[in-house]
């Protein structure tokens, strides 16, 4: 297993009207760029976020449970989540796009099907932002660079506890 060091990435633009962020689990994958479509996604609940406790400005959460997610979509993430198999980044960018609103979930991009470690993670927390996680911070300054209101850390933090 490799040692990695990770930067984050945090994704708060304006909400829409009625609540919910103006943008969506889809706008993240394609602000990607088309290399992630290729990987192979997990899809899965948030397990034991405790959120953001180093971004002051930002409230302490605490979510255990499955993905939670609104639309056709919804359901279709859940579906895959259950299922705990890989999907093609093309595949979760199709039922992203089915997707209202991603309330809860988190998102592994696997650049090789034999990696232990996700390259990426991208996770969606409590409709209020997204963080998402990654060792290349030119690919997180360039997600940043598609939306109006993010946060990049500075240095990169350690990697979450794996199961």
């Amino acid at each position: 297993m490799r040692a990695v060091r990770l930067w984050q990435l945090w994704i708060n633009d304006e909400h829409r009207e009625g609540g919910g962020l103006a943008f969506d689990l889809r706008h993240v994958l394609r602000a990607l760029g088309t290399e992630p479509l290729s990987w192979q996604w997990t899809v899965s609940g948030v397990g034991g976020y405790q959120g953001a406790l180093s971004y002051g400005t930002r409230k302490e959460l605490f979510y255990d449970e499955g993905v939670m997610a609104t639309g056709v979509g919804g359901a279709e993430l859940d579906a895959v989540a259950s299922a705990g198999r890989k999907v093609p980044g093309s595949r979760l960018l199709e039922i992203a796009g089915r997707t209202d609103q991603v309330i809860w979930g988190e998102f592994a991009g696997f650049r090789q099907d034999g990696d232990d470690l996700p390259w990426i993670r991208v996770i969606a927390v409590d409709s209020s932002w997204f963080e998402v996680l990654c060792e290349d911070r030119t690919l997180l300054e360039r997600v940043a660079s598609a939306f109006s209101d993010t946060t990049l850390s500075s240095p990169p933090i350690p990697p979450p506890p794996q199961p």
